[in-house]
């Protein structure tokens, strides 16, 4: 995960700058702890990895948000990865999605939300970006996909945490995605020029 990091610190050092002084330190034993002990499972490897590095964004203290850094999505940090993951459990509990019906693709659970679901991206608009520690038995375990809190589509991005940030990082080094002030993050080159 160093090279990765290694990878996106160049990108964002020659393209946006003050994202890179916005990160974390690295996420300690006692915070993976905190949130593997409330899911009840472990976090992936190459997970941990990557967040002991940067423990996601730093967030304003005033709108508890942040620029994007992942198309447009912030990087959470672990500490509010515990907050959206407890609200979506609460909602759960509460039977909020009873009657929701999701389309999800292959390799992923037929469900609104699943409590072993880890949102680590959040596009402040209730849309997430996720672990899946409960895929189908087509799946993998700790694959990655993209949830919504207001359509049905359960996509699957990635077979795996590593896989899906390598592949962003690719994305970043080959002038797929562009920083938008407008968007207030890195973007989709294309979602960009439409915009």
């Amino acid at each position: 995960m160093i090279e990765i990091w290694n990878k996106l610190y160049t990108w964002l050092e020659q393209h946006v700058p003050h994202l890179a002084d916005e990160l974390n330190e690295g996420a300690g034993v006692q915070s993976f702890k905190k949130l593997e002990d409330a899911i009840g499972k472990s976090l992936p490897e190459d997970f941990k990895a990557f967040y002991s590095i940067h423990d996601g964004q730093a967030l304003d203290e005033d709108t508890g948000s942040a620029e994007g850094l992942i198309d447009g999505d912030i990087l959470l940090p672990l500490e509010e990865v515990f907050v959206q993951w407890t609200a979506w459990k609460t909602l759960l509990e509460e039977g909020q999605f009873d009657q929701m019906v999701s389309t999800p693709d292959k390799g992923i659970k037929n469900a609104w939300w699943n409590p072993l679901w880890i949102p680590f991206t959040h596009d402040d608009n209730g849309n997430h970006i996720c672990l899946d520690l409960d895929p189908d038995d087509s799946g993998a375990v700790g694959q990655v996909i993209m949830t919504w809190h207001d359509a049905t589509e359960r996509v699957l991005v990635a077979s795996s945490f590593s896989e899906f940030i390598a592949e962003y990082v690719e994305g970043l080094e080959n002038g797929l995605y562009v920083y938008s002030e407008e968007w207030s993050g890195i973007i989709n080159k294309e979602e960009a020029e439409d915009f």
